[in-house]
């Protein structure tokens, strides 16, 4: 290479033997762009090199404080973890229980117990999103939602706890609570004075007499003992069911009686046959109410549910 007098620089390439010679001539300004870039690459590979190494370097530097200072935090953390998706299961699971017994509720009468699973999960949710909003470091957040969980899970499970323990003594009494027809038909007689159909003296009706087709099914409108049956004057056959809490249900003029004394009864169960024994102008079935004694009126316990029911009668 030699430079000319014109600023150009001439170049020669001597290939292998049996090939010609190449001359080229290149301006001097070329030569220096072509250094130029070949050291621009240079530098470029031997800093990528650098930046690699040190990137490396770095990251063992952090497993080794990981290792020695910070990564027992890393189990912890884990662990939190776990035990706040353990608790997010367990309220869940609590509130879907909640759920459960409100489906067997009356849903005109869902707030009886005061729990209302929407006002209390939303304040969860507010408080829980709080939480992870605040600028504090992850393990203090996962403390706090840790808490925040425990409490709710412990109260939410205290809560259920008596709604459960409400829902089954409501339920226990209700099955013993008189609370629906013996038997579908029209009432021709109500409870209280009247002038008897036969004697045609004024009376006082214990009861109320429905219309029925001879030999249909008597039930019992509750769980109980039957208490007495057979033959008993103007009421013909009769059975009378004991229901505990001072509650006695009577079904007379039955032409047949389907059940014996001290015999353990449920709600619905045939205990007898419309008959028109005893003072009677037609078959029909004559239902009594009896509390401590005292003959009430059926009417309000024909079509009780279980809020009704502790609320008019208990």
């Amino acid at each position: 290479m030699r430079k000319n007098k014109s600023e150009f620089y001439s170049f020669m390439i001597v290939p292998p033997e049996g090939r010609a010679s190449l001359r080229f001539r290149l301006h001097r300004l070329g030569v220096r762009a072509i250094l130029s870039a070949v050291f621009l690459v240079i530098c470029i590979i031997l800093g990528m090199a650098y930046f690699s190494a040190k990137a490396a370097m770095n990251l063992d530097e952090f497993d080794d404080a990981r290792s020695t200072t910070g990564g027992e935090s890393v189990p912890e953390l884990r662990k939190m973890k776990s035990e706040l998706n353990r608790l997010k299961m367990d309220v869940e699971e609590s509130l879907d229980r909640e759920d459960e017994l409100r489906d067997q509720l009356s849903q005109a009468r869902r707030s009886h117990f005061g729990f209302r699973r929407r006002t209390r999960a939303e304040v969860l949710d507010r408080n829980y999103k709080q939480i992870l909003a605040s600028n504090v470091s992850i393990e203090a957040k996962l403390s706090e939602a840790l808490a925040l969980l425990s409490t709710y899970s412990e109260d939410n499970q205290n809560q259920l706890a008596v709604m459960e323990r409400q829902f089954s003594r409501m339920k226990s009494r209700f099955s013993v609570t008189p609370s629906d027809w013996p038997i579908f038909g029209m009432i021709d007689s109500d409870f209280g004075w009247r002038v008897h159909p036969i004697s045609r003296s004024r009376q006082f009706h214990k009861g109320i007499d429905i219309a029925a087709w001879l030999g249909s099914p008597v039930k019992t409108t509750a769980d109980g003992v039957v208490s007495r049956t057979g033959w008993n004057g103007g009421y013909g056959l009769e059975v009378v069911v004991d229901h505990g809490y001072g509650m006695r249900t009577v079904y007379a003029h039955n032409s047949r009686i389907l059940v014996s004394p001290g015999e353990v009864v449920r709600k619905g169960q045939d205990v007898a046959s419309v008959g028109s024994t005893g003072l009677s102008t037609g078959p029909h079935v004559h239902y009594e109410i009896q509390k401590w004694n005292e003959a009430i009126d059926p009417k309000p316990y024909l079509n009780l549910d279980m809020f009704t029911a502790s609320k008019l009668v208990w």
